[in-house]
């Protein structure tokens, strides 16, 4: 929808154009002492038909050119857009034991649950400076979110949380929220993905059969319209199950 719309303002845009050359070149024409005439007539092209021809011929030219020129302009403008406001890429993957895990299983042992480490792996990928900027300036973060009815969850650091301005928090005891860019120095000119780990635990309430999800999302401090226009992820949730006691 948005390339249909894009097209129709750069179509408008150059019919717009042509209607404006043509104008001007037929109040021109209209005038038997213009500038065109006169250059043919002192070069000895005195026929109106011939004068007629030529600035026909230049009315083509004229349009074609500016056509031409809005043409680049265009191409300068994507091409700016792409480079400075391409859109960042976040990739999550959760990990137990430096493997890869979208299920994690928990086995009453004794009459308890062990807890479980796991490491939320970002893979944050910049792309163009603008994009990067905004997102940094408006905080770009995920919230990862858990059923605190079924399970607890805790950082690994439990006391760097408490900092209010660290860069990963957990509200209410529901979330956590992970700030995406609040290490990263705009201005450099590698744009190679880096990757940052936050380590959490995980441990269920009590001994039940039951199921849970740590689903997540990107935001920033004014909401999520700005993260979704410049950033893309993928993104898979982490599924939990719990098996009861006998």
């Amino acid at each position: 929808m948005k390339k249909s719309i894009y097209k129709f303002i750069i179509s408008c845009i150059k019919i717009i154009l042509t209607f404006g050359v043509t104008f001007i070149t037929a109040i021109i024409a209209s005038d038997n002492k213009n500038f065109v005439y006169d250059f043919l007539s002192q070069h000895g092209y005195s026929d109106p038909k011939i004068q007629m021809a030529v600035l026909s011929g230049l009315i083509v030219a004229t349009i074609a050119i500016v056509q031409q020129i809005l043409s680049l302009l265009n191409k300068m403008l994507l091409w700016i857009i792409k480079r400075y406001f391409k859109r960042l890429k976040v990739d999550i993957n959760f990990k137990v034991n430096n493997r890869s895990k979208e299920t994690i299983n928990f086995k009453p042992i004794g009459g308890e649950y062990e807890e479980v480490q796991v490491d939320i792996e970002l893979k944050i990928t910049p792309a163009g400076k603008m994009s990067a900027y905004i997102l940094k300036l408006f905080g770009l973060q995920i919230e990862i979110f858990f059923n605190p009815q079924i399970i607890d969850v805790t950082l690994l650091n439990d006391q760097e949380w408490l900092n209010e301005k660290a860069g990963t928090i957990i509200n209410n005891n529901q979330e956590i929220c992970i700030g995406v860019l609040e290490n990263f120095r705009l201005g450099g000119l590698s744009m190679k993905p880096y990757i940052m780990t936050e380590s959490i635990v995980i441990l269920p309430k009590r001994i039940k059969r039951d199921t849970a999800y740590i689903d997540f999302k990107l935001t920033s401090v004014i909401g999520n319209r700005i993260s979704r226009t410049l950033c893309d992820s993928n993104m898979k949730e982490l599924y939990i199950e719990c098996e009861g006691g006998k």
